[in-house]
């Protein structure tokens, strides 16, 4: 049987094989440049992969002619999925951002069963591995451009629609992402990797020297994100690698902080000699900057202590924390920046265990797999070379790739970052991979193997038709949001022409046939149809009505949604009832006590009667408290004023 040097033999299961890996690696890398697909429509473009790489995988199996084991280990993780399907549409009020997550992490266990069962030699291995590093090369290349240039052009050609970025991002590197702190997590993870290859001895001289320097541009470019939440992780890391490297404690200890120093003293003088990184450094420690944790980290905690074993739901993380009666943010939170958190109050002491313990139990086999390794080995016909065996090589580095994995996961999170989220799955796939052995043996019969196929055909293209409407839908309330605002800022709406906001009504009606059940889309159908009133004021009767209809179907949908209840108060009180308007408005307001917004919208319906007048002061007030950069509630507060 012919064989060819790093493609193997040629038979068609090594072939339909490296059709999987490939289609892998092409995930990995669109994953990567595509913004991390955290944006519904850049990762609209993974699914029909997801639906090819379960079927390449049933037509792997059609074709091997012995017998094949297929891994048990990713069924670990079963449970947590059925418990978040089951969370986001039992027990979710937002079941619509719980099933985008679940979309997530379903993707993430197709690439871990896959990863365990195919990929089958040490070059499918490394092809992996090296295409997961292109979208790091690519965005580290993009991170030095950015220091000098607005990353927003970069961004807006992989979207689409224009991004409007924070000031703040300007001159610091983002690479691929939309901000430089998912930037600086993709490092995390890979610079221990790329560094540990180019100390352990497996590799040429020349490929150690190059992955050393390889590793220290990435260092730079880390410190060049100025997110220094991110320097803890990397000196963790740092101190890690030397466990993986020496079996000796004193030279471990050794290495471990002389690397860990001389990385902390080339970041200090960075921030002391470089003032704009010194301005962000002191930014940084405020709560408006990286010290938000000290707000988020206790509120995240007590809003899983009430919903300690079920938790609050999938996807509600924002809504409980804008409906938190202990703290108001002046911005829209979409998660505590720690994953333990995240999923203790999403998912509860239930579904945390369901992801934890696993995780756990594969982290200790893989490390009690690791020490029956030898350190070093001879290597060559001559075996005069020591080398890393190649078991332990890969099992370290998956180790350490799990590792900073979860130290990230810890610091910031990635749980809602789908090219982050990515990654993770392929260091636990290459440790399953590594440190266990494929158990499942299927009777090798033409009609299993029949059944097999089909089944992996029937769950990619299931899977496919049942994420494409909720991501869609979901990109269309984004774009039409944006569209919305842009209406309103720039006034078009007062301009009788009204095309554009028609085409936003359109927009959000599309939405709502794709996803039916996403609430958002019909808060943002009646609040754009609300906004015809300004040019036909006569027919103030039947706009209302018809936000109306669009904003009960909201709040049928999810009865404790403060932004609903206060869209239906609108909605109310322009169809001229104001007594169901106050009703809904108020009901928001108790919802919401410290929302900025559900104190403007009361304040200004409460500030056209004479006997609600200083009710509305007080709420507008407390508006302009809770988010100094909320426009309206600054013009209704300064309008109460003068009256």
């Amino acid at each position: 049987m012919n064989k060819i040097p790093f493609y193997g033999y040629l038979t068609w299961p090594n072939f339909t094989d490296w059709l999987v890996t490939i289609c892998l690696c092409v995930l990995f890398v669109l994953a990567g440049v595509s913004m991390g697909s955290v944006r519904p429509n850049t990762h609209l473009l993974l699914l029909p992969g997801f639906a090819l790489l379960l079927s390449l995988h049933g037509v792997w199996y059609l074709t091997v002619k012995s017998a094949e084991r297929l891994s048990l280990i990713p069924f670990l993780f079963l449970p947590f999925l059925l418990w978040a399907a089951f969370s986001s549409g039992r027990i979710s009020p937002m079941a619509w951002r719980g099933w985008q997550d679940w979309i997530y992490y379903m993707e993430a266990f197709i690439l871990l069963w896959v990863l365990c069962n195919n990929g089958q030699t040490v070059s499918h291995l490394w092809f992996i591995c090296i295409s997961a590093l292109i979208p790091v090369g690519y965005g580290t290349l993009l991170g030095f451009y950015q220091l000098f240039q607005n990353p927003n052009k970069i961004a807006d050609a992989f979207v689409g629609v224009p991004i409007e970025m924070s000031g703040e991002y300007v001159g610091r590197s983002i690479g691929v992402f939309v901000d430089p702190h998912s930037f600086a997590l993709l490092l995390l993870f890979l610079f221990p990797c790329i560094f540990f290859v180019g100390l352990s001895r497996r590799l040429s001289v020349l490929l150690r020297i190059l992955c050393l320097y390889i590793a220290a541009i990435l260092l730079v470019i880390t410190v060049l994100t100025e997110v220094f939440w991110v320097l803890i992780g990397l000196v963790i890391m740092l101190l890690t690698v030397a466990c993986f490297l020496y079996k000796n404690l004193s030279k471990r200890i050794r290495a471990g902080l002389s690397w860990a120093t001389a990385f902390l003293l080339f970041a200090g003088l960075l921030i002391v000699f470089n003032e704009v990184i010194r301005e962000q450094a002191l930014l940084a420690w405020s709560t408006d900057g990286e010290g938000v944790r000290r707000l988020l980290w206790p509120e995240a905690l007590n809003l899983a202590m009430e919903n300690i074993v079920f938790g609050g739901g999938g996807g509600a993380f924002r809504l409980l924390l804008e409906q938190s009666p202990r703290i108001g943010m002046s911005h829209e939170v979409q998660t505590p920046l720690n994953d333990i958190l995240h999923l203790s109050v999403e998912y509860g002491l239930l579904g945390l265990l369901f992801i934890v313990v696993p995780i756990l139990l594969l982290l200790i086999a893989s490390n009690r797999s690791l020490s029956r390794q030898p350190y070093q080995k001879y290597s060559g016909r001559t075996r005069k070379r020591l080398v890393m065996p190649t078991q332990r090589f890969f099992i370290s580095l998956s180790l350490i790739g799990a590792l900073a994995f979860f130290v990230g996961s810890f610091l910031h999170g990635v749980l809602l970052l789908p090219a982050l989220l990515f990654h993770g799955t392929l260091f636990l796939g290459v440790l399953i991979k590594t440190s266990f052995k494929r158990t499942l043996i299927l009777p090798h019969h033409w009609f299993v193997r029949s059944i097999y196929g089909i089944f992996a055909l029937f769950a990619g293209l299931t899977f496919w038709d049942f994420a494409s409407p909720v991501l869609r839908a979901r990109e269309i309330e984004m774009v039409a949001s944006q569209r919305l605002e842009e209406i309103v800022e720039r006034k078009l709406h007062l301009s009788g022409n009204l095309e554009t906001l028609n085409e936003v009504l359109a927009e959000y009606a599309n939405g709502c046939l794709l996803d039916p059940e996403n609430a958002d889309l019909w808060l943002g159908r009646s609040q754009a149809s609300a906004q015809r009133i300004f040019t036909n004021p006569s027919l103030f009767r039947e706009i209302g009505e018809e936000s109306l209809v669009f904003a009960k179907r909201a709040v049928e949908i999810s009865p404790s949604y403060n932004r609903a209840w206060s869209q239906l108060g609108l909605a109310y009180a322009l169809s001229g009832n104001t007594d169901a308007a106050e009703e809904a408005l108020l009901k928001g307001l108790a919802l919401a006590p410290n929302s900025s917004n559900a104190h403007y919208y009361w304040s200004s319906f409460a500030g056209a009667f004479e006997d609600k007048m200083e009710a509305a002061k007080k709420s507008a007030k407390r508006a302009v408290e809770i988010n100094p950069q909320n426009g309206p509630a600054l013009r209704v507060n300064r309008k109460l004023n003068i009256l």
